[in-house]
């Protein structure tokens, strides 16, 4: 069984693990699709592009709000869901010496929805951060998202945070997953649930700061959700990850530093 697991992406096009892969591609793609549509020249695309602008725009209501959390849970699925893969995909493994059929795939989807439970509290969290940014920004405007020294200290916040050891442990978390589930274990259910909340618990510790600076970037910029989703998931699969992230954290850094003095 661990040499089945131990690498998770091999064998992705056979046997389970098409349906499984499958699943998640379709799901992920699904999220990109409405990430893209929004794009559009619809009437109620126009006012999600308004909502999402870090600028000052319309006011916003509760509905408006509605559909910014939205837009951070549909982005959670776009750019998440395909760093936690390798994870998914080892949990069926694993599973797969007691599941078959319609039960393997009800006990995957179980654990991956716990992963995304996290990601949604995070959405939700990042919402009424914006919306608390937009609204405080109306008194004192150097709290608007688009204020170099607003946009400026959240960059630095998150390229200083990729040198933190919190950052290397969460993300260590992540990288081995069949050294995760062996310490992490928990039959039934209840167990898939729990443990997907608890990878998701180290994923947010991992990634929660590079997703903030969609705050600054707009959420629906979707050129910065393809760098950063693609940078999470380097930082995951590729060699060298520390490498990886101590690169982000110094361009992250600069950059927050150059617009603090514009």
């Amino acid at each position: 069984m661990a040499d089945r697991a131990a690498l998770p992406l091999e064998g992705l096009l056979t046997g389970r693990r098409l349906t499984v892969s499958a699943s998640l591609i379709a799901l992920i793609a699904l999220a990109w699709v409405y990430l893209a549509a929004t794009m559009g020249g619809a009437a109620w695309v126009d006012r999600v592009a308004d909502i999402c602008r870090v600028d000052a725009g319309q006011p916003w209501g509760l509905g408006d709000v509605g559909m910014l959390l939205v837009m951070w849970l549909v982005m959670s699925i776009a750019m998440m869901l395909p760093t936690a893969a390798p994870m998914i995909l080892t949990f069926a493994d694993i599973s797969a010496t007691k599941l078959d059929g319609r039960a393997l795939l009800a006990r995957v989807g179980v654990f991956a929805s716990g992963y995304l439970a996290v990601w949604g509290g995070y959405a939700v969290a990042a919402t009424g951060l914006q919306w608390a940014l937009r609204e405080g920004a109306q008194a004192v405007p150097e709290l608007s998202a688009a204020h170099p020294w607003m946009a400026g200290g959240l960059l630095i916040a998150a390229g200083l945070y990729q040198f933190t050891p919190l950052k290397d442990l969460c993300l260590s978390q992540c990288r081995n997953p069949m050294t995760w589930f062996m310490g992490n274990w928990r039959n039934g259910a209840k167990g898939a649930w729990r443990m997907g909340l608890g990878h998701g618990a180290w994923c947010l510790g991992c990634c929660w700061a590079l997703m903030l600076v969609m705050i600054t970037a707009g959420a629906m910029n979707l050129a910065w959700m393809a760098v950063l989703a693609a940078l999470m998931l380097a930082e995951k699969v590729l060699p060298h990850p520390v490498l990886v992230g101590r690169a982000a954290g110094v361009i992250l850094t600069g950059w927050g530093l150059a617009l603090l003095t514009v």
